[in-house]
């Protein structure tokens, strides 16, 4: 089986293990992310695919309870991440399938000018979804009593989490609801109220699925936009139903 053949075998694999998971199907989305991980192993170096295709694997391993386990997959897609992130220096770039056609006649125009953009914007999407591999890894610390590791890497990925969604985006509420809950737990009532307070200003309800918005933004032909879109994409988080 040629690479390309495998690639969008492994969109399918990933994108319905998350449809799955974010219907509460966990045994087939670990199933199908295993499947995912396996296929990505013909990716080459630096493809972001491969930190993507590891963190979902990972979750897997959170829900068995194998949670050794899951921070060591968790902490090698972080590795995994900077190399991704790298990529999108070199990555060709190509137009979004919603592009205008004006828009396409001035990337013709100033083409160089308009590919750094792009691959800047590409570079903060990925820096956003590396946040949610920064979570998954500090969940997996608080199963092992590592709390003020998992404290840091919790408030790493809400900084990060904004910086590239901003905060009407609902990983982002997520994680900073997980910080605001360690906050009380932790006897710091005002400092859980301040994010609390926040958090009351936030509309999340017009916010596309993930899978929603990689079907939308995804271009017709394999394309390295199309291969950072579904790591960007189908990168999954635990869902709060499995720790809150």
């Amino acid at each position: 089986m040629n690479v390309a053949t495998i690639e969008w075998e492994w969109e399918a694999f990933s994108a319905t293990a998350l449809d799955a998971y974010a219907n509460a199907r966990r045994s087939e989305a670990g199933h199908l992310w295993q499947r995912a991980l396996e296929k990505s192993t013909v990716f080459p170096a630096g493809d972001p695919r491969h930190a993507a295709s590891l963190n979902n694997a990972s979750i897997a391993c959170l829900l068995a309870e194998d949670y050794e386990k899951a921070r060591a997959g968790f902490d090698d897609a972080l590795a995994l991440w900077h190399s991704g992130l790298a990529w999108t220096t070199t990555m060709a770039v190509s137009p979004l399938a919603r592009s205008s056609l004006f828009h396409l006649r001035m990337e013709q125009r100033h083409k160089r000018a308009f590919g750094d953009i792009r691959r800047s914007r590409n570079r903060e999407l990925l820096e956003g979804t590396v946040a949610l591999s920064q979570f998954n890894a500090a969940l997996s610390r608080l199963y092992l009593d590592l709390d003020d590791a998992a404290d840091r890497l919790l408030a790493d990925a809400l900084a990060a989490r904004q910086r590239a969604c901003g905060p009407n985006n609902p990983e982002f509420v997520q994680i900073a609801k997980t910080i605001s809950g360690r906050h009380d737990m932790s006897g710091r009532a005002e400092a859980a109220q301040a994010i609390d307070l926040e958090l009351a200003a936030v509309d999340t309800a017009s916010a596309r699925s993930a899978v929603e918005a990689w079907r939308a933004d995804q271009p017709g032909e394999m394309t390295d936009m199309r291969r950072l879109l579904g790591a960007a994409h189908l990168t999954a988080m635990v869902h709060e139903r499995d720790f809150l």
